[in-house]
Order: C-alpha cells, then structure tokens, then sequence
C-alpha cells in the first residue's frame, strides 16, 4: 500500500472538491442574490466573508489543491518525462492542471484583491453615513462586473480541470 500516494489524492480529491463547489456556488447563489439584496445584503456578506472566514477556507483548500495535484502529477509523470506528458493521458493531466493553475493564479491575483476592495468601498460607503457618490457607485459597478466575468471564467476552468482529472487516466 502507497500511503503518500493514497493521502496524496485524497487531499487533492476533497479540497478540489471544495475548491470547486465553492467557485460555482459562489457564482450561481451568492453573487446573484447579493446583487439583487443590494445595500441589504453586506450584513450577509459580512458574515460570510469577514465573520466566518469563506475566503481563507477557499485558499487553503485551493492551495492544497494545487501543491497535492503537483506532487502527484510529478509522480505520475515519473519527474517531468517526455513520454509520459505526451501520451494521452499526460496531455490531459497537463491541460488539466494548467486550468486548474490559471484559476489558481487568477483568484489570488485578481479575484482576491477585487472582493478586498469591495468591502472597504463598501466600508467607506457607508461610513460616510448618506447615500454613496455616483464615482463610489460606478467604482463597485465596476469591481462587481469584474467578479462576475473573472468567476464565470474561474469556475469554467476549474470545472475544465475537475473533468480532464476524471477522465485523463482513459486517453
């Protein structure tokens, strides 16, 4: 028996499994219904985000995602051989985990910093006590169409890589 290899997919299966269900439930249920609560919905996102800490459990899963994933894509590729990343199920390991990457890297670079400054504009909103400003409007405008195009690609990724994982090992 294998343990490293059997701790090893387990990791990477349960946290991507997180990974991902998190990307699309955050797509398809949060941000929907906080865009259609408005102002209503910050105690909730709050909660969410702040209070109960959704970001910091989505990026240790995430990260562990892709630190079990590359461990076993070195394993399986017995040290980054030739052969084995172009045989068909190495392409499909490859692609893969490129998706899975690039999402990887887009959350942090992009997602993260977008939903940090959605809570302080939100945070300087409201403390400034009155209606927000049309540049305070036009701003979360922005940074909440910015969520929505870089989850929607997120999440397709991530749903390109959860597949090619599944299927890879029968190209």
């Amino acid at each position: 028996m294998e343990l490293d290899l059997i701790v090893l997919r387990l990791l990477h299966i349960v946290a991507g499994v997180f990974s991902v269900g998190a990307a699309w439930f955050f797509f398809v249920f949060v941000e929907p219904t906080a865009a259609e609560l408005g102002p209503e919905s910050e105690r909730f996102m709050n909660g969410m985000m702040v209070r109960r800490k959704a970001p910091i459990f989505i990026t240790i899963a995430s990260v562990t995602t892709v630190l079990a994933g590359l461990a076993l894509y070195w394993r399986a590729s017995a040290g980054l051989t030739a052969a084995w990343i172009t045989s068909g199920p190495g392409i499909g390991f490859t692609v893969g985990a490129v998706a899975a990457i690039v999402a990887f890297v887009a959350g942090l670079a992009i997602i993260k910093p977008t939903v940090d400054r959605v809570g302080s504009l939100g945070a300087e909103m409201k403390a400034a006590g009155g209606p927000p400003n049309q540049p305070q409007l036009d701003e979360m405008a922005g940074l909440q169409a910015r969520l929505h195009r870089v989850g929607l690609i997120d999440a397709i990724l991530l749903t390109v890589a959860v597949a090619l994982m599944a299927i890879s090992r029968y190209l």
